[in-house]
């Protein structure tokens, strides 16, 4: 692996800052040079000076996307912690059963949605709660910053690999068919999970109200400021009576005060206050 210039290190680090948000400190020059190190051979000159010559001339390139994808932590699972999973059904057989009237709606946004395994857990989650499963107006949205990992979750097809993380044999023979090697899960739940790009950071369109809003093991990759700013946004897009879900190691304490922490067990839910 060839050496890189402290120049372009910081360049990298302070461009995908600003990008997408995610903060790679000084001590992650050999995971930045390893990930890229497939891209600045296919760049001109083969340096990591002329990867960042191109960034700096072609915004919004294909050659940003590709970068980003090799820098963001795409790391997910099926039922990832579980814990997230249980208030959530537990919520939902409280909160919105009873006060739903026909037509029953839920709408959900797995933010930082990655290959789509948390977006479809919710899914399969709402099919274990909801004896009528088929009769609700469920809309499940899975958004990332790296539009390639997205078409996995489109797909809607993992490997054994995949599926042993989180899904046990039950399960998987009830939400899942089988196609050769691999497994896809059932179209009635493909039916209700969309995924699209979006920034946390840069997109402030209005995609909501959500009932719930998952965005874990996100924050912990921004500074102060830019998590402030990414909680402003997910506020506008949560519904009065809906739920933020954050990470088991993340919290909105200190970072923004106009959410309450709802404690189900051994998980946190944060809504709106008053």
């Amino acid at each position: 692996m060839q050496t890189c210039s402290k120049e372009s290190m910081t360049f990298i680090r302070e461009w995908l800052t600003s990008e997408t948000g995610i903060v790679l400190g000084e001590n992650k020059e050999y995971v930045i040079a390893s990930r890229l190190e497939s891209i600045i051979q296919a760049s001109p000159n083969q340096s990591l000076d002329a990867l960042c010559e191109q960034l700096r001339s072609s915004p919004q390139s294909e050659l940003q996307a590709r970068v980003i994808n090799a820098l963001a932590n795409h790391e997910t699972s099926f039922m990832r912690d579980r814990l997230p999973f249980t208030a959530m059904k537990k919520l939902v057989r409280s909160e919105f059963i009873g006060r739903k009237s026909p037509p029953r709606t839920l709408r959900i946004w797995s933010a930082a949605a990655s290959t789509g395994q948390e977006a479809y857990s919710i899914a399969i989650t709402l099919a274990e709660v909801l004896k009528d499963f088929d009769e609700w107006n469920i809309s499940i949205l899975g958004t990332d910053v790296c539009p390639q990992v997205l078409e996995k979750g489109r797909s809607g097809i993992y490997d054994l690999l995949d599926v042993n993380r989180g899904m046990s044999f039950f399960m998987l023979l009830k939400y899942f068919q089988q196609q050769g090697r691999k497994w896809r899960v059932n179209q009635n739940l493909r039916h209700v999970v969309h995924f699209t790009q979006g920034n946390l950071l840069k997109d402030s369109c209005r995609l909501g109200p959500f009932d719930f809003i998952f965005l874990r093991n996100v924050l912990i990759y921004f500074n102060l400021a830019d998590k402030r700013r990414v909680l402003g946004n997910i506020r506008r897009q949560l519904a009065p009576d809906g739920y933020l879900v954050l990470g088991s190691s993340e919290s909105v304490f200190g970072v923004d005060p106009h959410f309450n922490a709802m404690h189900i067990d051994k998980s946190i839910a944060y809504s709106l206050g008053d």
